[in-house]
């Protein structure tokens, strides 16, 4: 039994960007791990990673809109239109574990925040609904996956769950790239594939699921691999 952070937002419009797509401009079905990694960084204001984090990432919306939006093109000088994705009435519940006292320091953040929270775009306001420390155990009494989420591939093919697959951002990097001449800091993420499921039966012989006290599945996101001390 472990304690960890759950938090229950609300966003009315949210635009997750695919960074693969540019014409259309096409949006996650929900928050990647980066972005919600993002989030947590910037409640709490650090002014380095934070290193040891996992989140369990789900969420439901109601609609998927199309906007149009001026979009101008590196390097060209005339914006033109374009097609965005956005999803509409977006309800999420993130799981979010760490040290303990980390914890209960971005609790507090959650309850009293430095700015407007924002998840996606600046413009995608969250409504924190409910934020609370709860206790997350094992349990075998789970047969069926039950909001969206993300799994990780190798879970989801253990639990022989399917569902779209999406290779998504999680920590980065900075990493200098020269560009005529000019040297330039940018992000290099750590990649990795997820699938998105919906509600279906779970495969495997008994699988082991992790749920919180308040009954809700947690699927955390982050490979062992970045774990650091």
């Amino acid at each position: 039994m472990e304690r960890v952070l759950k938090a229950k937002l609300y966003q009315e419009t949210a635009v997750y960007r695919n960074p693969l797509t540019a014409e259309i401009i096409e949006t996650f079905p929900l928050p990647p791990p980066s972005t919600t990694l993002g989030l947590i960084h910037k409640l709490v204001n650090a002014q380095e990673t934070i290193h040891a984090l996992d989140v369990s990432i789900q969420g439901e919306h109601s609609a998927i809109l199309r906007d149009y939006q001026h979009y101008k093109k590196f390097g060209t000088s005339h914006p033109y239109p374009i097609v965005v994705n956005v999803l509409q009435d977006l309800c999420l519940i993130l799981h979010i574990k760490g040290r303990e006292n980390f914890i209960y320091q971005l609790l507090e953040a959650f309850q009293n925040p430095p700015s407007y929270i924002s998840l996606g775009r600046a413009e995608d306001l969250c409504l924190v609904k409910d934020v609370k420390i709860v206790t997350v155990e094992e349990t075998k009494n789970i047969t069926e996956t039950q909001i969206p989420a993300y799994i990780l591939q190798s879970e989801a093919e253990s639990l022989e769950l399917q569902g779209p697959l999406f290779r998504l951002p999680t920590y980065y990097h900075l990493e200098k790239v020269t560009v005529e001449k000019k040297d330039y800091l940018v992000r290099s993420f750590n990649w990795f594939d997820y699938r998105y499921i919906e509600e279906q039966e779970l495969g495997g012989k008994n699988p082991t699921i992790l749920v919180d006290e308040e009954g809700d599945v947690v699927w955390w996101c982050m490979p062992k691999a970045l774990e650091k001390p």
